[in-house]
């Protein structure tokens, strides 16, 4: 495998910009473990990188705006994809939260669905609206807002859903270690191997040989760890739950794509230098997230 400078470069930054995130990280950890009630503070944190994803999204289909409208739009998309995860939390502090058995977490369940449907209904409540001018706005409206509810809404109050539970924070701990596994494996395997290219239209550089690699070597990490989510499940059922959560992965990644594809950006960010933004970053654990959320309730 040959590496152009430009791509040097790019992988030196990216590996700075992750280090200090996995430092920042530990560091969270070790602060939650030695506190009581230290799963609100992995909360905390998970829905404060939610929240940021919903501002890029808004960011995101606001670019070709301009003026008052511009900004209209990206506050009103950034709060309807960010309210089921706002929304459960905030049931969670009213109710005390983490739930301690089967009973609990189906109650957290139901909240966590209460929340995805009052942010669909005010999507289709605006697209409405839109509607009254034109087909095509409303069109724009419901393309937009299902991508954004449906990703960031469900996948981050999912996301903010798994730190309630018994465990949440080695559950997290190990959503993690798969999907970013996933995310390095996808990248180096599909640089070495190239070949045909998985979706062309949406993700250019993406590969099937990178994709496949990337559900090899998650499936082993997810494999090994499987312990972290406290679960006794066989080892038929944590392989198949494991390339399940991969798959959610890469999907979650070319509909993120798919996004940026349609408003011609190349990040929805530039706060992680060399990974784009926030929702470049987690845009697999958003949709990993739920499938995840549903066994463990399960």
């Amino acid at each position: 495998m040959q590496i152009s400078t430009v791509q040097f470069s790019n992988l030196s930054l990216r590996t700075r910009t992750a280090v200090v995130l996995i430092a920042a990280l530990f560091v969270v950890y070790l602060i939650a473990a030695a506190m009581p009630g230290g799963h609100w503070l992995l909360g905390v944190v998970a829905l404060s990188f939610v929240l940021g994803a919903a501002w890029e999204f808004g960011q995101v289909t606001s670019v070709l705006q301009s003026g008052n409208l511009a900004r209209f739009r990206r506050f009103l998309y950034s709060a309807i994809a960010g309210l089921a995860p706002l929304v459960l939390f905030a049931l969670a502090i009213e109710s005390s939260g983490a739930c301690s058995d089967n009973g609990d977490c189906l109650k957290l369940g139901s909240e966590l669905g209460l929340s995805v449907f009052l942010a669909f209904l005010l999507a289709v409540l605006y697209a409405a609206l839109e509607g009254r001018t034109g087909l095509d706005g409303t069109q724009v409206v419901f393309r937009d807002l299902a991508i954004g509810v449906l990703q960031i809404g469900w996948g981050g109050a999912a996301l903010v859903g798994l730190t309630l539970f018994p465990r949440g924070e080695w559950i997290l701990l190990w959503l993690m270690l798969v999907v970013f596994s996933n995310d390095i494996a996808a990248y180096f395997v599909g640089s070495h191997f190239q070949g045909p290219k998985l979706a062309p239209l949406i993700s250019p550089n993406k590969t099937i040989s990178g994709a496949v690699g990337a559900l090899i070597v998650g499936s082993l990490v997810g494999s090994i760890s499987h312990k972290l989510i406290g679960v006794d499940i066989s080892a038929l059922g944590i392989v198949a739950l494991t390339a399940g959560v991969i798959i959610a992965a890469q999907l979650g990644d070319l509909l993120k794509s798919l996004l940026k594809r349609i408003y011609g950006v190349k990040d929805t960010g530039h706060l992680l230098p060399g990974h784009g933004g926030i929702l470049d970053r987690i845009d697999g654990l958003l949709f990993a997230a739920p499938l995840l959320y549903l066994v463990l309730t399960l």
